[in-house]
Parts: structure tokens; sequence; C-alpha cells
């Protein structure tokens, strides 16, 4: 890859990167309940099952993964499920935020949830098939720059969740009210369930 493209990669990438989601919302959502520095360590979660992907994509298994209709319908459709009930608990969620203290929870189950609500996005699998290849040089070694590019990816995208987590910090001081937090939760989980809903319907439509 020369510097030119490089340079054309970054900020088409970070546009990617800071692209609002359903994991987006989640590092919201937790660093305006949990704190900034919980919110970017679960981000790790997603990191991982970037990386998955990502390697995936390099040995070109994410071909067969697209290549397969029922395979990624699967995925889909469990994806879209796990959106739906993560949705559905925080739209359920009693209002709370860091002004009325820090509720206790584990760091494991924060990077589980971001881990399965990045791996079971198809979107996903779609950007590094489809976006990924338009950056590389065929007349060099593949799969070196791949996995450049790749690291690349990871890292603007653990700044977004940074990003988004300074977001949900500056939520939770402007809003402190519970009726605030109750609109802003249900608004959050409404999202993701949405989104969710929006991948079945995808399934359902691609199938036919």
């Amino acid at each position: 890859m020369t510097y030119g493209m490089l340079l054309l990669f970054v900020p088409a990438c970070f546009i990617l990167n800071m692209s609002p989601g359903p994991n987006h919302i989640l590092a919201l959502n937790h660093a305006r309940i949990q704190g900034f520095r919980l919110s970017v360590l679960a981000g790790s979660g997603r990191i991982l099952a970037f990386s998955i992907l990502i390697t995936f994509t390099a040995f070109g298994l994410t071909l067969i993964i697209l290549s397969s209709g029922w395979l990624l319908n699967v995925i889909r459709t469990l994806g879209g499920l796990y959106l739906i009930w993560i949705g559905y608990k925080m739209f359920r969620d009693q209002p709370t935020n860091l002004n009325q203290g820090v509720r206790e929870v584990s760091l494991g189950s924060l990077v589980i949830k971001e881990f399965f609500l990045a791996i079971g996005n198809p979107k996903a699998i779609l950007i590094f098939t489809a976006f990924f290849p338009q950056f590389i040089n065929s007349s060099e070694g593949l799969l070196f720059q791949f996995l450049g590019l790749g690291l690349i990816f990871l890292t603007l995208e653990w700044l977004a969740i940074a990003l988004y987590a300074l977001l949900g910090i500056y939520i939770a001081r402007v809003g402190s009210s519970r009726s605030f937090n109750r609109w802003f939760s249900r608004v959050c989980g409404g999202l993701l369930s949405a989104s969710g809903i929006g991948l079945l319907i995808g399934g359902f439509v691609d199938s036919d």
C-alpha cells in the first residue's frame, strides 16, 4: 500500500468507526452508568470480535460465510435476537447514571455484551470484505497488507469507543434527573431492539 492510499484509508476508515451503531450505543450507555474506564475496557470485547472477523477475512473465510445463505442467516438471526434482548433489558432498566452512584457490574459481563453484539453483526463482515480490498495493492503481500489495515481499523475503533464513552459521561452530567435517565434508557433500548428487528427482517427478505 502506498502512503497516498494510506492517507485515503485512515479518514475513510475513521468515518466507518464513528458511524452510530449498536456497539456505540452500548459504549455510550456503559459510560453513562458505569464510567469512562469500564466502558473503554468493555470495548475489548468488540475489538476481539473484530480481530476474529478481520483474520477470517484475510484468509478468505468470510467469503464462505457470505456465499452460504443459510450460515449468514444463522448469524443474522442470532445477532438480531441478541440485539432485541439487550435492547429489551435496557428499556426495562432502572433509570440511573453516574450522578446516582456507579452500579456494581462486572467488567466481564460488559465485555461479553460487546463481543456478542459485534460478532453477530453481519454488517461488520461486509465492511471487512468489501471495504478493505479497495486499499490493497495486489502486487504486494496480501496477507500482510490486510492485517496491517486491520490493525489500523482496530486502533481507530478503540479511539471511537473512547469518544462515545466521553459522550456518555457528558450525557450523565447534563441529564441527572430520573425522568431523563428513564427516557434515555428507553430510547437506547428501543434503538437496539429496532436494529435487531431490522436484521431479522433483512434475513427474511434475502431468503425470499
